[in-house]
Order: C-alpha cells, then sequence, then structure tokens
C-alpha cells in the first residue's frame, strides 16, 4: 500500500515516482504521528491538506508544478515550509475546559513545527465523553476556536458546523510510514522472542 501510493490521486504517484528530487519530499499525512485515538479526529481537521507535498521553498513547488503541466497528469498542491517558518500562528493558545490542544497530540519532526502549528491553531478535540456543543457554548471567545469530537463525527466553529459519519477508512491515511516503522520494529521483536 505504501509503495504503491494506494489511495493518491495520479498527479501525485507520477512525481513520486518519476520526479527524482521528489522521490523523498513527503507528504502532509506522512509527517505527523499521533495517537490512534486522536488519528480520526486530526485527519479529519487536515483532510484539505493531506495530500499536499511539503517542500522547502517556492521553487520547489514550481519545478513540481511544470514538471505536472508538461506531462499533463494532473495537479498537486504544496504546502512550503519557507512561508510557515516566518508566520506568526499563535503556539500559545488558551486552554479549553474538556479539551485537548490539537497540537498537543501530534508527533512530527522539529522543521515541521511552525507548519503544523498553523494549520493546528485554534483547533481543540474534546475529551472523550464530552459534547462538542456543551463545550464550544462554554467559551467566552468563541472566534477563530473550532472543537471536533473525538470520534471526528462532528466539528463546530462560530460560523460552522460540520460532521457526519466517520468512515471505515477514516483515521488509516494519518503517519502510514511512522505506523509501518512501528509495526516492524515490533514485529523484529517478536522474531527475536
Amino acid at each position: 500500500m505504501i509503495d504503491n501510493l494506494e489511495g493518491f490521486p495520479e498527479s501525485i504517484k507520477f512525481l513520486k515516482k518519476n520526479v527524482n528530487w521528489l522521490k523523498d519530499t513527503p507528504l502532509l499525512s506522512d509527517i505527523i504521528y499521533s495517537e490512534e485515538k486522536y488519528r480520526v479526529s486530526i485527519e479529519s481537521i487536515l483532510q484539505p491538506y493531506l495530500n499536499n507535498f511539503v517542500v522547502d521553498t517556492e521553487n520547489e513547488a514550481l519545478n513540481a508544478v511544470d514538471v505536472l503541466s508538461q506531462s499533463s497528469v494532473g495537479k498537486a498542491s504544496f504546502l512550503i515550509l519557507d512561508y510557515f517558518n516566518k508566520s506568526t500562528a499563535d503556539s500559545k493558545q488558551n486552554a479549553v475546559n474538556n479539551a485537548t490542544k490539537a497540537l498537543d497530540v501530534v508527533q512530527v519532526d522539529e522543521k515541521f513545527k511552525p507548519l503544523l502549528a498553523y494549520l493546528l491553531n485554534g483547533i481543540y478535540i474534546a475529551d472523550e465523553g464530552n459534547d462538542v456543543n456543551q463545550i464550544f457554548n462554554q467559551l467566552t471567545d468563541k472566534k477563530d476556536i473550532f472543537i471536533i469530537s473525538n470520534s471526528g463525527h462532528l466539528l463546530k466553529s462560530d460560523k460552522q458546523i460540520s460532521g457526519g459519519a466517520v468512515g471505515l477508512f477514516e483515521g488509516k491515511r494519518l503517519g502510514r510510514l511512522k505506523n509501518f516503522e512501528i509495526l516492524e520494529k515490533k514485529s523484529k521483536r517478536w522474531k527475536q522472542k
């Protein structure tokens, strides 16, 4: 699944397999890891960005876009680390009762922390057994705050509510490579035993 890039668009497969300098460039879904109980909610929040390549500079993104244009394979999106290293996302968010900052439940290399701080700014995950509406309604300042249920089925902000049934495969894309590495280590330990 990992080697064949199952579930990814053709443009991403093309770039990963045919453009040497992009082969080791991660997708957002590759760089993030979290405990299993948070994966569905984190994946729900970051859904629009999970298939984005994470590159260092604008030139890398523009070069890849040129390759796609010339090959007529499709489109791809890029998150440019230089942009986020300059941004001033509020990493000192206020605590929200009965909820956990989304940024606190993800593991990511130091290099990617400014990107994640930006993408997860103002997002909280309701603690298990707590109602999203109740948490949100108790806030005095609701501006730029998003509360998502632990199960990922409901997201609420001051201007939006979204949600519904959580699919069977949700929470399975986030951290595929890291999960694979963990399983490989466990397998080696089992074999040794």
